[in-house]
């Protein structure tokens, strides 16, 4: 019997850990290194167009002196591509991802603003 409970506690100790090695990679795909802050945009009543909101977002990203990135994250053939824009590039950092295989990039304002709105972004810096 206390075999049993032995390999019962090891067969759920595996289990839980492998479940969090999963949950941590999968979130890694999400979220871009050392940014302390996201800024989840989930609803968007569509009373200031993308270009004013973007704006507004860049102008605030000056004000405060830091950079805001906006991401977004394409999967095609089981590969991660991101799409990343910064605003307030003038503070922008080279960002390296946790996973080599993943493919960064860089967007323009024209391609920004054919991006759909609600996604997370990213705020970098010590103290916010």
């Amino acid at each position: 019997m206390k075999w049993f409970k032995l390999i019962l506690d090891v067969t759920i100790f595996i289990l839980i850990a492998i479940l969090l090695f999963v949950y941590t990679y999968k979130e890694n795909e999400e979220i871009l290194p050392d940014t302390k802050y996201p800024i989840a945009v989930t609803d968007w009543n569509k009373k200031y167009s993308k270009n004013e909101i973007y704006k507004r977002i860049n102008q605030f990203a000056k004000n405060e002196n830091v950079a805001i990135y906006k991401s977004t994250s394409n999967y095609t053939n089981k590969n991660v591509d991101k799409d990343i824009y910064v605003f307030n590039k003038s503070k922008a950092t080279t960002i390296t991802p946790f996973n080599a295989k993943y493919n960064i990039h860089y967007l323009s304002d024209d391609e920004l603003l054919k991006k759909r709105y609600q996604r997370e972004l990213f705020c970098k810096r010590q103290k916010f």
